[in-house]
């Protein structure tokens, strides 16, 4: 049997190992409810059974000693696992935030071949419009709604964004969620509004609806 500090370490390397190692290999890597659930159960038990292997008394009936060590890991575990999930979580909060900040003002828009065709202000871009095999590219110049064409998807030249600003609302739309003035519920549907745009109002697509109004949830 081990002394019980080598518990704490046994457990801090799994968590380690688990955080660093096993996530990058088959971890999320932005949690929702349930997938932060599913991680929270599969971590604590992974520390559970290397801390059993290392620590558990030898000669007791095996799965009562390992009911045991379960129980008493995610007693002791718990608080100091949830504050190592809240550091974690506003650390890459940061790295977002900073991110964001590094892309500057501008952002560099590039055609199918990966060549950079267009380069503008983040604020500037109004949306995105899915055209055959191009992509509409709309933006502001003096306070006037101008659009260029560019030869891409719509998935992929919205890969190029931050999917903190840009949402997509329809399969052939996204937009810039920064310059919505408005949102209309009318006969079961939602519509949305633009500042500066001619083509108003846009249709919430029911595909796009969940994780459009989640998304400006979190920016309330």
């Amino acid at each position: 049997m081990f002394p019980i500090g080598y518990a704490g370490l046994i457990g801090s390397m799994s968590i380690i190992f688990t955080q660093f190692v096993l996530r990058n290999w088959t971890g999320p890597t932005h949690f929702k409810v349930y997938s932060l659930v599913w991680w929270i159960i599969l971590e604590l038990s992974f520390v559970s059974l290397v801390i059993f292997i290392f620590y558990a008394e030898r000669g007791k009936p095996f799965l009562s000693e390992l009911s045991f060590t379960y129980k008493n890991t995610f007693l002791l575990a718990i608080v100091p696992y949830s504050i190592g999930l809240l550091i974690l979580y506003f650390k890459s909060l940061i790295q977002k935030i900073k991110a964001d900040k590094k892309e500057g003002n501008l952002i560099k828009l590039h055609d199918e071949k990966g060549k950079s065709i267009l380069t503008l202000r983040i604020d500037s871009l109004l949306y995105l419009k899915s055209e055959d095999n191009y992509v509409e590219v709309h933006f502001l110049h003096d306070k006037i709604e101008h659009k260029s064409l560019l030869r891409n998807t719509l998935k992929k030249t919205s890969s190029q964004l931050p999917t903190s600003r840009f949402l997509q609302i329809h399969r052939s739309y996204v937009i810039n969620a920064s310059h919505i003035t408005q949102i209309k519920q009318s006969k079961g549907k939602t519509y949305i509004f633009l500042d500066y745009v001619e083509n108003n109002p846009f249709t919430l697509s029911s595909t796009f609806k969940n994780l459009f109004e989640s998304s400006m949830n979190d920016k309330i």
